[in-house]
């Protein structure tokens, strides 16, 4: 490698050649179905029901029945699943639809995404170990109807909550790999 001209910057790129690859296609996919579940679905735990129309109402209590849900049947109950919640819809859902466009064009084509999307995974592993936690540690004997009560409920949810987490974990291994494969060039 040359020498640096005085004045220029660094720039780090990945050394691969800017190509599609087949794990930006399954992150974007995941992302732009977080969007929209996240709009559609996880909202409801928040919100007023008035500002949902029935058949998505169906479907949300459809799961809360399934799966015994205590925490997205009443977040404002939990503060701190409120403020995962809160933080998911604030910044979040901005973040998806980004995220899901970035991975759609690649993210050696868009390395912008690359340090973000680590971010925002490894936020959200810590999120899932701390909803599992809570399902695995808490006694929900008092709660009534809507939390889990067996623990096969108990397990249920946790797989709900924890078949998510391989799509951190593989954006955060990527991203990994991405920022250790990079080269140092000089700016054009």
């Amino acid at each position: 490698m040359s020498e640096i001209p005085a004045g220029k910057g660094l720039v780090v790129i990945p050394s691969r050649t800017t190509k599609h690859r087949p794990i930006d296609y399954v992150l974007c996919g995941y992302y732009f179905c977080q969007l929209v579940c996240t709009t559609l679905m996880d909202t409801q735990g928040v919100y007023p029901e008035w500002l949902y129309p029935d058949f998505l109402k169906a479907v949300y209590h459809h799961y809360l029945d399934v799966y015994h849900d205590p925490f997205l049947r009443n977040a404002w109950k939990y503060p701190w699943f409120l403020s995962m919640c809160l933080v998911e819809h604030v910044i979040g859902l901005p973040f998806f639809a980004w995220a899901s466009y970035s991975y759609y064009y690649g993210a050696l084509n868009r390395p912008q995404i690359i340090i973000p999307g680590m971010i925002y995974s490894t936020y959200a592993i810590g999120c899932v170990v701390a909803v599992n936690a809570m399902v695995i540690l808490e006694d929900f004997s008092s709660y009534g109807e809507g939390a889990p009560q067996t623990t096969g409920h108990r397990l249920l949810l946790c797989f709900v909550y924890t078949v998510i987490l391989g799509f951190f974990l593989i954006n955060v291994i990527d991203s990994y790999y991405l920022t250790m494969n990079a080269i140092l060039i000089p700016r054009q």
